[in-house]
């Protein structure tokens, strides 16, 4: 981990800008325990979590028609990764499927890092805006054991039978782990880079 935070720091250290990064993987692979780590090790980071792009069911079209439906990857694309790109400030509203009929705003200045954390954030669309993608590699048998211990074994069909076939579907039709420059063991935290 110390050698991800080392290279990180000295990547931003190279650039006046914003360092964008994107943080892929299977749900339940250690995405968000890595963005947490890296803001609270870092200084100035903001951490953007795809979930605020999560897109109302009555928007969300059939599951095996697209791949990532629930998500709004082209307001993504829009309100944030278009401005940071070109060095200016992202301003953004999070969707919030327990308050449906509020928006919250927020604005991320185009300096610091930058990370964008969540399954499909690196999708073929979005991954030309990201300075460094990193994709978080755990199996899918522990990432389905992690989701059932976190949302209750009730949800154990939709994670069988739904979301996880659909994120390989993702994984399989979009190469995220391919392009990523860095590649995070989910479960020991070694680190494999390609820069």
């Amino acid at each position: 981990m110390m050698d991800l935070l080392q290279r990180l720091a000295a990547c931003k250290d190279e650039q006046q800008h914003a360092l964008i990064i994107g943080i892929d993987g299977g749900s339940g692979a250690g995405k968000t325990t890595l963005a947490e780590q890296i803001e609270q090790a870092l200084p100035n980071v903001t951490v953007i979590s795809t979930n605020d792009f999560i897109m109302p069911l009555s928007q969300q079209q059939d599951r095996s028609q697209q791949i990532g439906q629930e998500m709004d990857w082209q307001r993504l694309k829009k309100q944030v990764l278009i401005p940071l790109a070109h060095h200016k400030q992202a301003k953004y509203w999070c969707y919030d499927v327990t308050e449906p009929m509020q928006q919250r705003w927020n604005v991320v200045e185009p300096y610091g890092i930058v990370i964008v954390g969540g399954i499909y954030s690196t999708r073929l669309e979005l991954a030309p805006y990201y300075d460094i993608k990193i994709w978080v590699s755990t199996p899918a048998h522990i990432r389905l054991a992690r989701n059932i211990e976190k949302d209750g074994e009730h949800l154990r069909t939709f994670w069988e039978q739904e979301q996880l076939p659909a994120e390989q579907r993702y994984i399989e039709e979009h190469l995220p782990h391919k392009y990523a420059e860095m590649i995070l063991d989910g479960q020991t935290g070694a680190v494999t880079s390609r820069i």
